[in-house]
């Protein structure tokens, strides 16, 4: 007769082996995943990304320079712009010498690495059928991902991959807590993306979003006191090339990007994010600044265009139709366990309205 305990114990075994045996896989899965995401964008560089326009060329001009001794702390002739990819570059160079392939080493392992972490943090969030659906989406392509992971010298990979690695390290699942040492590298992360492109001050947003009150030093203790300066004093230490640059030249970055703010018509608002922004978040058309360039896109693409015009008007409709539970939904999103939520939330909201109203 066997005993309860050992009954227990091989219950215990049968239903821990089929979730293992689902992590194995998924993490297989996730694997294949990015060697496949590696190989075609490693293809689509090499083919058409090879040869450099004026802005890839700089950015290998200033890694020769790099190594030559020179430290510059922004892109030439910018002060937005952080100079960490052609310090990576230089590096790149003197490994492996200089080549118009070496040039796009850089943001095509961004890339990677960056479709990796979003797939390990829906994991954590979701579990591991959205972490495999969000790596066949990454691994697909967004148009925008695409583009940039074989493009050299913007820095938007490197800030997304830092942004990313700042909210894995600052927001574990559920309830959980983030220990000390992860949220005080969340956030040094996030200094060094924001001085690699301002835009990643969307992801301190998101963090601070998913955090809720966990950060404020509210009651006075302490502990969360000293959590809080530690906080801050990461970030500074993160973006030290940012602040020691602006410090000795009048805060021109801030000048320069405060000088860009527009205020448009609420219509012009409206019809950038339904005929202009709503595409490329959705991922069928590449950014762009230029109204000109981004129409010559949707003449190449009308097809795409139209269908993702069609999903836009699908998803407005269905979002009208469920407004009732719009006040329900607000005040679960307060629930500590929606951190993910939280901060998603705030990331999307953010990245659609800085491209909407920029």
């Amino acid at each position: 007769m066997i005993p309860p305990a050992c009954k227990q114990r091989d219950t215990v075994a049968a239903v821990a082996l089929p979730s293992g045996s689902r992590r194995v896989l998924t993490i297989l899965t996730l694997a294949i995943l990015m060697l496949l995401t590696a190989a075609s964008r490693f293809v689509l560089t090499s083919r058409y990304y090879l040869l450099p326009d004026a802005d890839q060329s700089v950015l290998g001009l200033m890694a020769r320079h790099v190594l030559l001794g020179e430290r510059p702390v922004f892109y030439w002739g910018q002060v937005y712009t952080g100079s960490g990819e052609a310090y990576l570059t230089g590096l790149v160079f003197r490994l492996a010498g200089q080549s118009d392939t070496a040039l796009h080493v850089v943001p095509l392992c961004s890339s990677v690495a960056f479709c990796l972490l979003t797939a390990l943090q829906a994991r954590r969030w979701y579990g591991d059928g959205i972490a495999l659906l969000t790596a066949v989406l990454l691994a697909g392509g967004p148009a925008f991902l695409v583009l940039w992971s074989g493009w050299a010298g913007s820095g938007y990979l490197e800030a997304m991959l830092l942004g990313t690695a700042a909210l894995l390290l600052g927001l574990p699942g559920g309830t959980a807590q983030p220990r000390r040492r992860s949220l005080l590298l969340a956030f040094a992360l996030l200094g060094l993306a924001i001085w690699t492109q301002p835009i990643a001050v969307y992801y301190l947003l998101a963090l601070l979003a998913g955090m809720g009150q966990r950060l404020l030093p509210m009651p006075a203790r302490p502990d969360r006191l000293l959590l809080a300066v530690g906080c801050v004093l990461a970030f500074c230490a993160g973006a030290l090339p940012l602040l020691v640059f602006n410090l000795q030249h009048q805060a021109a970055t801030v000048t320069f990007l405060t000088a860009r703010s527009t205020h448009l018509p609420a219509i012009t608002v409206l019809s950038r994010l339904l005929l202009w922004a709503g595409p490329v978040c959705l991922g069928f058309l590449p950014p762009s600044s230029d109204r000109a360039s981004f129409l010559r896109y949707v003449d190449s693409h009308y097809a795409l265009y139209a269908l993702a015009l069609i999903l836009l008007l699908l998803m407005l409709f269905r979002g009208l139709s469920q407004w009732r539970a719009l006040p329900r939904l607000c005040s679960s999103l307060a629930d500590r366990g929606r951190a993910g939520d939280r901060a998603l939330l705030a990331l999307g909201l953010l990245t659609i309205g800085g491209y909407v109203l920029t």
